[in-house]
């Protein structure tokens, strides 16, 4: 490994852990400040969508971001308080609003591409980032979500390092060139073993305290949490390679914008969520 290699290697390895211990850190804080959760699903929401929108004005298209967070950001909100009812209204207000704005603010007749990249980042990180508040709704802990979290990223940091180790073939070079099957076969490997692990270390020690869910559940939630991640992780690859970008920002050193690091998290929670919703006895 040459010095610069081993530079690079360090740094990834220091962020990684660094935002793993901040993470936990916070996410155990909102077992005290309930309200915390929210707020910190909301920052993720506001830099999300400004790493999605920016980098379109390469392409000539403006979406409208400041509306495309407010939206996103009543989604959230909506969900804290439980009025998912209002979601359709939310939408439907969403449709109908920014064409309006859009052609008071430049006189001419809507951009519907732009209009289409604006609702697409509201969905995309504004619907699926409050599936976290969901999940504690429904399962009345944080200790689920942060099961979820560190599961998802153990498998994406395995197929990272079994990749670079042992990737020969590509999985789908179109959409990102570095991802391996090698890879991806060890992200689901590795991912399947820390969810039977860490399921049955929170069963055992009482913090995941849902009774029904036994060894045969966490297997079956580690796979397709791995499935389901690394289709989260190409959605984005794809947005990247869209756009002619390498990382959706520069905010954590050597992983890229907060995109990079929650891309999987955020196709894998609804997935969580209605797995439990729909076998809850």
């Amino acid at each position: 490994m040459n010095t610069k290699v081993g530079e690079v290697f360090r740094t990834r390895v220091l962020s990684g852990v660094v935002i793993a211990f901040l993470s936990l850190g916070l996410l155990i804080l909102c077992h005290i400040i309930p309200l915390l959760l929210p707020l910190l699903v909301s920052l993720l929401v506001v830099q999300g969508l400004l790493e999605f929108y920016l980098p379109f004005k390469n392409k000539g298209v403006f979406p409208s971001k400041y509306l495309g967070i407010f939206f996103a950001l009543l989604l959230v909100w909506q969900t804290y308080f439980g009025l998912e009812e209002y979601l359709s209204l939310n939408l439907i207000l969403m449709f109908t609003l920014i064409p309006i704005f859009q052609f008071i603010k430049s006189g001419k007749l809507p951009d519907f591409i732009a209009l289409g990249v604006t609702c697409l980042g509201v969905l995309y990180l504004g619907l699926l980032p409050s599936f976290f508040l969901k999940i504690r709704n429904l399962l009345g802990s944080i200790n689920y979500l942060i099961f979820l979290i560190f599961v998802t990223w153990s498998g994406d940091t395995f197929a990272y390092f079994t990749g670079k180790l042992r990737g020969r073939r590509k999985l789908i070079a179109l959409i990102s060139p570095n991802k391996t099957i090698e890879g991806s076969l060890g992200g689901i490997l590795f991912t399947i073993i820390t969810a039977l692990l860490l399921g049955e270390m929170g069963r055992y020690f009482g913090y995941l305290e849902i009774t029904w869910v036994k060894a045969s559940d966490y297997l079956i939630l580690g796979l397709l949490i791995a499935v389901v991640g690394q289709i989260g992780d190409l959605y984005q690859s794809a947005w990247k390679r869209y756009l002619g970008m390498k990382d959706s920002g520069n905010l954590i050193p050597e992983h890229g914008g907060i995109l990079d690091r929650i891309d999987s998290i955020l196709f894998a929670a609804p997935l969580f969520y209605y797995y439990f919703l729909w076998l809850s006895p």
